[in-house]
């Protein structure tokens, strides 16, 4: 048999790679996608609340000729949060930047985007951390002032307290606080939605962590006579995305899956069902308030390496406290 010369024996021969970098991560962030924004001035943004007397108190009828009687009023209630510096930095020797790459022009650059798309998700997972595992069942993260030394100013977080002179939940109803899982099911919801209806602003949204998604795709099978009609024929449906209730009107509620909810507020994941979680809310009461917009720069230069830094300043502003629901701590999902 003649000698045959394969690219076994070539030498020189061009490599190949893809001028695409594939992310494998997930970075997209349900929650600051739907909520509003604004800027603020303070590191301590403060706004009113108001509400009205209860109608039990207003419903007498007048005597006829008779005098007015004068009655109390009520003051607004002062709601105040911290803002939260977010941000990072890294370094690149020169070289990295001055070698031929694949993928991207510089790495300095392309370091940069990463970082980015890095803090936009952990800004989402502090916004709704929460440690249902703890003797507080629905313990997020509060408002705390710091210090100029080593303590980091931090927002109250969805389901932590805010820094008004008499802190409160920013959520103000919740699931009763318990260490041990409870189920999520229809009759929970319904609870949470009237909740919600009762106090003037029924929940629009429900954000959903990944498990409880599938709790509640069972709930189109579970009662006799009710059915998931796609009229497709060969497709199945098995996700619920709108959820009809007396309280909701015939525009429903959509469910929006966050698989960021169930996070705990140090942003590790947890490690059991507990971190199972569910919020009923209306997006136009939640604000994102911006003190320092995202700024990306160098830093001092002091080696053979380019340094820089990405940093934004945040909290987050919710204008009805008593808008809104939250379940935690739910339990697996049922199989089958």
């Amino acid at each position: 048999m003649a000698e045959i010369y394969t690219t076994y024996d070539q030498v020189g021969k061009a490599e190949d790679v893809s001028d695409v970098i594939s992310n494998i991560d997930p970075f997209d962030t349900p929650f600051q996608t739907m909520i509003g924004s604004e800027t603020c001035k303070a590191i301590n943004p403060s706004w009113q609340e108001d509400g009205m007397a209860d109608p039990a108190a207003k419903a007498a009828p007048r005597v006829e000729g008779g005098d007015y009687a004068e009655t109390a009023r009520n003051p607004t209630r002062m709601r105040t949060n911290f803002t939260e510096i977010r941000g990072d930095a890294f370094k690149v020797s020169e070289t990295s930047d001055a070698v031929r790459t694949h993928g991207r022009a510089r790495e300095t650059a392309y370091q940069l985007s990463k970082t980015g798309k890095e803090q936009k998700v952990a800004w989402e997972v502090r916004l709704l951390g929460h440690a249902p595992a703890a003797a507080d069942a629905v313990a997020g993260t509060d408002a705390t002032a710091g210090d100029e030394s080593t303590t980091p100013r931090t927002a109250g977080n969805v389901f932590g307290k805010d820094a008004s002179p008499v802190p409160a939940d920013i959520l103000a109803h919740r699931s009763a606080a318990t260490t041990s899982q409870v189920a999520f099911d229809e009759s929970a919801f319904l609870q949470g939605m009237q909740t919600t209806y009762d106090n003037g602003a029924p929940g629009r949204i429900l954000m959903v962590s990944p498990n409880v998604s599938l709790m509640i795709k069972d709930w189109a099978t579970l009662p006799s006579g009710r059915f998931r009609d796609s009229g497709q024929g060969k497709k199945l449906t098995m996700v619920v995305d709108f959820l009809i209730t007396p309280f909701s009107g015939n525009e429903g509620v959509k469910v929006v899956l966050n698989r960021w909810m169930g996070m705990n507020t140090d942003g590790s994941k947890h490690t059991d069902d507990n971190g199972n979680a569910a919020l009923l809310f209306d997006p136009s009461y939640w604000k994102i308030m911006t003190l320092r917009p995202w700024r990306t720069g160098p830093l001092a230069k002091v080696g053979d390496n380019h340094r820089h830094y990405i940093r934004g300043e945040f909290t987050l502003k919710h204008r009805n406290y008593n808008e809104g629901f939250a379940w935690v701590n739910l339990g697996a999902p049922v199989s089958g």
